[in-house]
């Protein structure tokens, strides 16, 4: 059987198959690294991968009839384990590598501390993703079934489509949900204290990503700028969710006022924290913008003939 790559493919079920197979290579060339521990950016790219496939999954879902046991939920479960040591490994790269790299001795020493505490939260979720990769679950089942799966796919009817007929239609119900996401309509003021909206936004904001990047041979200019900003309003959120993270994880693990036991710290990172704010608010200026809106809706109505 001769099975659709990203320059064959040409209706929706094969754009559909190139998707869900690029993602879940991901998850497979990642995983032996991952098992081993040593590289954290192979638990990065294989959560990454991981993603990348539910966001596939629910992007083509009128298209693929997949068997009952591979659900976006099953996918998200075993990206949350891989996440959770992730997550750790940024906090720890960002608290060792970038804060403590100038500060006096006793806030040195306080570090110290908690390094040691990292370490074995470390060990802990390793331990667990190592679990969640090896022994029957959710992991050992979706594995199986997607083997399955892209050896002999199975799709309903509309996935004969012409890719170019239904590609706007695809994407525009993306972009509405991200465009209608209430954290664009949050005050400068209200921001701080909606910060959980703004980190669901950050989550939309990849999801909307990864389905536009999938399509980024389709269309121009304006299509590619739009996904630049999209990229960037994900990066400054994240970054403004990370110092937020970090600032919980600080005091969890010291019991203590941080202005007090780890002022130079916190003076960094308030003001990391006030520059990702900033960055934000010019970039939520963009999108509450009725051109911009109406450029990004235009920019995925038109792709480009012959892509």
């Amino acid at each position: 059987m001769n099975y659709p790559t990203s320059t064959t493919a040409q209706t929706l079920g094969d754009w559909a198959y190139v998707a869900i197979a690029t993602h879940f290579d991901t998850v497979c060339t990642h995983e032996p690294e991952v098992l081993k521990g040593k590289d954290p950016e192979a638990v990065h790219q294989m959560r990454v991968g991981m993603r990348r496939l539910r966001s596939a999954l629910a992007g083509f879902a009128p298209a693929l009839d997949l068997p009952p046991v591979i659900q976006g939920r099953r996918i998200g479960k075993v990206a949350r384990i891989l996440g959770r040591l992730r997550d750790l490994d940024v906090l720890s790269e960002t608290l060792f590598n970038h804060y403590a790299l100038a500060i006096p001795p006793q806030e040195q020493k306080c570090l110290e501390a908690i390094a040691s505490v990292t370490r074995k939260q470390h060990k802990q979720r390793l331990k667990s993703v190592r679990r969640a990769l090896t022994h029957k679950g959710h992991y050992q089942t979706l594995h199986t079934a997607f083997n399955q799966w892209l050896a002999t796919p199975s799709y309903y009817p509309i996935a004969n489509a012409p890719i170019a007929l239904v590609l706007a239609d695809l994407l525009a119900p993306q972009v509405s949900k991200f465009l209608l996401h209430p954290g664009f309509f949050l005050s400068p003021e209200a921001a701080l204290a909606e910060i959980e909206v703004l980190h669901d936004l950050r989550k939309l904001g990849k999801e909307t990503r990864y389905q536009l990047e999938l399509f980024a041979s389709f269309y121009g200019e304006p299509y590619h700028t739009h996904l630049k900003q999209i990229k960037k309003i994900q990066s400054v959120l994240g970054d403004l969710q990370d110092s937020y993270v970090l600032e919980e994880f600080l005091q969890y693990q010291l019991k203590q006022p941080l202005g007090e036991v780890l002022p130079d710290v916190m003076a960094q990172l308030e003001s990391d924290r006030t520059k990702s704010l900033t960055a934000w608010h010019s970039l939520q200026h963009i999108y509450n913008s009725p051109q911009s809106r109406h450029e990004l809706h235009q920019a995925v109505q038109f792709p480009l003939t012959g892509a």
